[in-house]
């Protein structure tokens, strides 16, 4: 029987389908951040210290719907893994079933009796065995994305993972005070979630806010293994592991 020559064109449809979906969550942002999401006001309080209070509710940004683009995005990485692995095994003489999958575990210790299952069975060479524990490592300490990728996928399949809105910072804020003077500023960090800021070189004015300027901000993971971390570089750091994995493989089958 002739060899099958790998080309791994359906893993690559995939990966592309992947990063539609990441470019599809960043025109979500987008639209929703380039809207009037938010609001300026100024409070004086008894000391006569004035604040700036920026109201902002984060359930107006659709995170249902974000999620449901997060989740399709980590089952066509995932899948790209899973339709690599099986034209890996046709291309070793295997014989590839409905179960089978690219091994990812959390330890390379987990990794060990699967993979030798496999040679055993012949549904690997040597060298494919050998050049996933020296080469492309599937699991946390070894290669953190592809694990993250299972690891989220995993996670997909049993509830929404619903992103946090966080907004990071507002540029080209201007004031005017009760004589008519107007104090532009260019740009504040939001340092916590309270979203107020001590305006001290104004104390004792009375201020208002003539232009509230616009907002920055991102869309966050609020579980493991990316928590805190914006979702959008994330998936593209998934997205890249899964696309050098392919062209390993690539290289090792050329053909």
């Amino acid at each position: 029987m002739d060899t099958i020559m790998p080309n791994f064109e359906s893993s690559r449809k995939k990966i592309e389908r992947a990063n539609k979906h990441i470019a599809d969550l960043n025109t979500l942002w987008s639209e929703f951040a380039n809207r009037d999401f938010y609001s300026l006001r100024i409070e004086q309080d008894a000391d006569l210290m004035n604040w700036l209070v920026l109201e902002f509710d984060p359930e107006e940004f659709p995170r249902v719907h974000a999620a449901i683009i997060i989740g399709d995005t980590l089952h066509n990485l995932r899948s790209a893994l899973d339709i690599l692995w099986h034209e890996v095994i046709a291309y070793c003489g295997g014989e590839p079933t409905k179960y089978t999958r690219f091994l990812i575990r959390d330890t390379r210790e987990e990794l060990i009796a699967p993979m030798n299952g496999a040679l055993k069975e012949q549904q690997i060479t040597r060298d494919v065995h050998d050049f996933i524990f020296d080469s492309v490592k599937p699991y946390k300490a070894g290669n953190y994305c592809l694990w993250a990728v299972d690891d989220l996928n995993v996670r997909d399949k049993h509830q929404l993972i619903i992103p946090v809105t966080q907004l990071s910072a507002i540029a080209d804020v201007c004031f005017e005070d009760d004589q008519g003077a107007s104090f532009p500023f260019d740009y504040w960090l939001l340092a916590d979630e309270s979203w107020r800021i001590r305006l001290k070189e104004f104390y004792g004015r009375k201020l208002t806010v003539k232009d509230k300027g616009h907002a920055t901000g991102n869309i966050l993971f609020d579980i493991p293994p990316f928590e805190g971390q914006a979702v959008i570089p994330s998936l593209n750091s998934l997205s890249i592991a899964v696309l050098g994995t392919l062209e390993s493989f690539a290289n090792l089958m050329p053909g």
